[in-house]
This record gives structure tokens, C-alpha cells and sequence, in this order.
């Protein structure tokens, strides 16, 4: 008889583990969405809009310093989790960082699309909570964040695994959890691209209406 040495490695998955990804892109998804959505009403309702275009600064240079302001906000809030479930759960992430560090920029460009969408919609700060949480509320509790999708009746999950939360929480959780490289979360990349791209056109077009509207 012979014996066979063989190393075995074995990650038991808490739910802590599986909880950090959905509240990071949870995070994620409230600042991106609400920050925007609230600043830039504001602006609108007070007239900054208007008064920008007289100034020497372009719309899209604000526009865009604010999008850069809060893609980098974005990076260091998702750090703030992942260093305070290192320290204080010991929770295991087995991936790459980098591509953790593009999965949340991807992410957060995802959802400031739709907070500059809102702010292009809303006509006032007071109908901008509205708005917003009828879009936003839904995704806390099917986008993957405090239970598996998995879990939830068959039907229900058509529509989960379509919602902008889901890609981004799936592919961190893969990524944090598994290991999993970009040949395994590209669906959930190329989803999170689809919906930037259609969230950023969209708010485009709404700014734009809104930008002659304020002329």
C-alpha cells in the first residue's frame, strides 16, 4: 500500500463574506445616485446651471469634475470597507484587487449615469427622494446585497438578475469571494457596460433638455 500526500484547500464562505461585496456596491450605488442627484437639482432649482454658462467653464468640464470628485470618493469608501472587514471580521478575499479597484469604478460611473438621469428628470430637490427611491429601493433587497438571488422564487429572479445592483454585486462577490478572474465575471462586466452605457446616454439626453430649458 501506498500513500498519496495531497494539499486540500478549503475556504469556508461565512455570511459576513458574502455580505461585504453587496454592501460595498450598496455604498457604492447611494453616494453615486443620491450625491448627484441632489446636487444637481439644487444647482438647477438656484439657477447655477444658467449661471455657469457665462462663465468660461464649460458645462461638461463641471460635469465631469464632479464625476471624477466621486468616482474617486467611490474608490476610498470601498477601501474604508474592505481594510474594516480585514481588521474587525477577518474576512478572506482571495482576489485580484485590481480588479476589484475596476469592478467599482465601473460600478460607480454605472450609477452616477442614472443620479445625473434623475437630477435631469426631477424639477425639484423635494421630487428628487422620490424619484429616486422608487428606482433605488427595489435594487436594496434583488440586487444581491443581503441575500443571495438564488434564494428568491424562480420569476422573481428573471427580473433580479437584470438589475444594474446584481451585476456589480456578483462580480465583487466573485471576485472577494472565489477568486474569479475576468474570464468568469465578464457577463457581469459587459452587463454593468450595457447599463452605463444606457444610464450615461440617458443622462445626456435629460441634462441637455434641461440645460436649454435653464438658458
Amino acid at each position: 500500500a501506498t500513500v498519496e500526500a495531497r494539499a486540500v484547500n478549503a475556504h469556508n464562505l461565512r455570511y459576513i463574506d458574502f455580505l461585504l461585496p453587496g454592501l460595498i456596491a450598496l455604498s457604492v450605488m447611494q453616494m453615486s445616485v443620491f450625491s448627484v442627484a441632489f446636487l444637481f437639482t439644487q444647482y438647477k432649482e438656484k439657477g447655477v446651471l444658467k449661471r455657469l454658462l457665462a462663465t468660461p467653464m464649460r458645462p461638461l468640464q463641471f460635469v465631469a469634475a464632479n464625476a471624477i470628485t466621486r468616482l474617486m470618493v467611490s474608490v476610498v469608501q470601498a477601501a474604508i470597507f474592505i481594510v474594516m472587514g480585514l481588521i474587525l471580521f477577518q474576512v478572506h478575499i482571495v482576489g485580484s484587487y485590481l480588479l476589484l479597484f475596476l469592478c467599482v469604478v465601473l460600478g460607480a460611473l454605472m450609477f452616477l449615469g442614472l443620479g445625473f438621469s434623475i437630477s435631469g428628470v426631477a424639477k425639484t430637490v423635494d421630487s428628487v427622494p422620490v424619484i429616486a427611491n422608487i428606482v433605488v429601493f427595489p435594487m436594496m433587497f434583488l440586487g444581491g446585497t443581503f441575500f443571495a438571488v438564488a434564494n428568491m422564487p424562480g420569476w422573481l429572479q428573471v427580473v433580479a438578475k437584470l438589475l444594474p445592483l446584481t451585476y456589480f454585486s456578483t462580480a465583487l462577490r466573485e471576485i472577494m469571494t472565489k477568486g474569479s478572474g475576468l474570464g468568469v465575471i465578464w457577463p457581469d462586466i459587459a452587463g454593468m457596460a450595457v447599463w452605463a452605457t444606457v444610464l450615461i446616454g440617458l443622462a445626456t439626453v435629460t441634462f441637455r433638455f434641461q440645460e436649454r430649458d435653464s438658458a
